[in-house]
């Protein structure tokens, strides 16, 4: 994420503030949303973040089942008491596989 980072920086001509941006890499780390976001809520209580992004989403999901309309109705309640504990803006990605999905 540093290197995509750095090189939207050099191609967009500009540069970040040092310390603007705090980045946790959890690749090969994938938990349930009720450890994760606790997990969040308790390293960022010490600054104040714009914005938090959460990519991707499936990696919280656990057990949730994502043709749940209840299991993701918690996932949404949960992603909201991130946003409303730590006053950010929470963003996330759902992937998709890639092609024409009207042929499948």
């Amino acid at each position: 994420m540093q290197d995509r980072i750095k090189a939207i920086e050099k191609a967009k001509e500009i540069t970040s503030e040092p310390g603007s941006m705090d980045i946790w890499n959890l690749r090969g780390h994938a938990a349930p949303y009720d450890v994760i976001i606790p997990m969040i809520l308790e390293r960022i209580k010490q600054r104040d973040y714009g914005l938090i992004m959460v990519d991707p989403l499936y990696k919280l999901y656990g057990d949730t089942d994502e043709n749940s309309a209840s299991d993701m109705t918690a996932l949404m309640k949960e992603l909201e008491r991130l946003a409303m504990k730590s006053k950010a803006a929470v963003v996330f990605w759902a992937h998709y596989s890639e092609g024409n999905q009207a042929g499948k």
